[in-house]
């Protein structure tokens, strides 16, 4: 009895236990440059450098470039439960724009990262305007690149901006002479559902419960004992 017993106990452990190895082969990324390049490059099958990133709601806002640095791109890490992070989609997109714009959700709400180079750090400050009308004022003077995480009202895209320097001109134009491309054209990957991936833990642990009960089925059997619960319901 105690023999089987303590080996149902070890089938559902052994259970919860592979489905959280499959929910750490998700969750497997850590808050370090290296393996946030590491992974992305393994999402998107192509090589990328970080450029910057920012930690928003246990959610990762990452600016990174591609290549000849003629393409940049942008993904969100989502934090779990083993403190490593997981990609759930991630693009690119050539520079056609100073600034691009890219909306993304935590669990707390929607947010927009505004990306791009500050051309021979001329720009001290940015103006810029989403679809649905929100207009921010960041200053990102000193910064080389630019990376702003704003929260939205609603999940909306960059509209407009405007570029100034340090003495509040309009450089907006000016800066456009650096883009190397008037083209503009992107890539971008995603996964399943977090969804199943829950679905896929809970079978996993549901399949340790019901193979622990074939044991304990047995057991009850041999004895011909039965529990209170039982003998009320016949």
């Amino acid at each position: 009895m105690k023999k089987k017993r303590a080996l149902r106990i070890t089938i559902i452990m052994i259970s919860i236990l592979l489905a959280y190895f499959i929910y750490a082969g998700e969750y497997n990324i850590k808050a370090e440059q290296s393996d946030i390049e590491r992974g992305i490059e393994e999402f998107l099958d192509i090589d990328v450098t970080i450029v910057d990133f920012k930690e928003i709601d246990n959610t990762l806002a990452v600016y990174y470039t591609l290549g000849s640095n003629d393409s940049i791109g942008f993904t969100a890490l989502h934090k779990g439960i083993n403190s490593r992070y997981q990609i759930r989609n991630a693009g690119y997109s050539t520079r056609n724009t100073v600034l691009q714009g890219i909306p993304f959700e935590t669990e707390n709400g929607e947010y927009l990262a505004v990306l791009g180079t500050n051309y021979q750090d001329r720009i001290a400050n940015i103006e810029f305007q989403t679809y649905s009308g929100e207009i921010f004022t960041q200053n990102v003077q000193g910064e080389s690149e630019i990376l702003t995480v704003v929260g939205v009202e609603e999940s909306a895209y960059l509209d407009d901006y405007q570029l100034y320097d340090e003495h509040g001109n309009d450089i907006t134009e000016e800066m456009k002479t650096f883009l190397t491309t008037e083209e503009g054209s992107s890539t971008g990957v995603g996964k399943a559902e977090l969804f199943l991936l829950y679905v896929y833990c809970f079978f996993v642990i549901l399949l340790g419960y019901g193979i622990s009960r074939i044991f304990q089925d047995k057991d009850r059997k041999s004895t011909g004992k039965v529990t209170w619960g039982e003998k009320f319901e016949h």
